[in-house]
């Protein structure tokens, strides 16, 4: 008796495990179809394509780029500009509510 539940509890554990695994490749799936619309639109031709952004919207596309130092100013930039607003914004206040 006891061997037939351990069989029927493996089993349905089983198809609990396949399940789990399903879902996540159905998510693991979407996410790559979406972040690969995404490269997409940015309409590139070369690779390596980085796309960086920053918190308030500013972002660098630097395609076919192979050396880091551009990618190291790209960032650098985009950091510098993130702290101005943010010293901005905590002096002055943020953009008016609409």
């Amino acid at each position: 008796m006891d061997s037939r539940r351990n069989r029927g509890g493996e089993n349905g554990r089983t198809k609990q495990v396949e399940a789990a695994r399903s879902c996540r490749i159905a998510r693991v799936a979407a996410c790559f179809k979406k972040t690969t619309d995404e490269f997409h639109a940015l309409q590139v031709t070369q690779r390596p394509t980085f796309l960086i952004e920053n918190a308030i919207g500013d972002c660098a596309v630097l395609s076919g780029v192979a050396r880091v130092e551009p990618l190291a100013a790209a960032i650098d930039s985009l950091v510098a500009d993130q702290a101005v607003h943010d010293s901005w914004k905590a002096h002055f206040g943020g953009p008016p509510l609409k």
